[in-house]
This record gives structure tokens, C-alpha cells and sequence, in this order.
């Protein structure tokens, strides 16, 4: 349990999992801009706030625990 534990918290596999998600949901608003005519807030426009949301709070949380790691020197 305790490795799931840091596997979750892993500050670099939440930023992969947010890159993920904005790649993902950028691709999809991208295929859907062809067809400007049917255009319409969906599923994919709040994924792409939720993954910079996500990978910005997890750089924030990896720059402070480099800065308690320079500190501690």
C-alpha cells in the first residue's frame, strides 16, 4: 500500500498525467475547430482547464520541495 502511496503522490508521474490529459483534450478541440459550425463548449474545453490546473499544482509542489532540498544544503 505504501508504494501506491508514492506512486500517487509522485510529483513527475502527475505532470505526466496532466500532459496526458491536456494533449488528449487539445487533440480533440483540434479535430473538432474543422467544423467551426457545430462549435460548442464540451467535455474536452474543461479538461484542458482541469490538466493546466493539475500540472500547475503539481509543478508548484515539485518547485517547493527543490527549494526545501537547496535549503537543507
Amino acid at each position: 500500500m505504501s508504494s501506491l502511496k508514492h506512486f500517487k503522490e509522485n510529483p513527475y508521474i502527475n505532470i505526466l498525467v496532466g500532459l496526458v490529459l491536456l494533449y488528449s483534450a487539445v487533440a480533440e478541440t483540434l479535430r473538432d475547430w474543422d467544423d467551426i459550425s457545430n462549435a460548442q463548449i464540451s467535455v474536452h474545453h474543461g479538461v484542458i482547464i482541469f490538466a493546466i490546473a493539475h500540472i500547475l499544482n503539481n509543478l508548484l509542489n515539485l518547485l517547493e520541495d527543490l527549494e526545501c532540498i537547496d535549503r537543507s544544503k
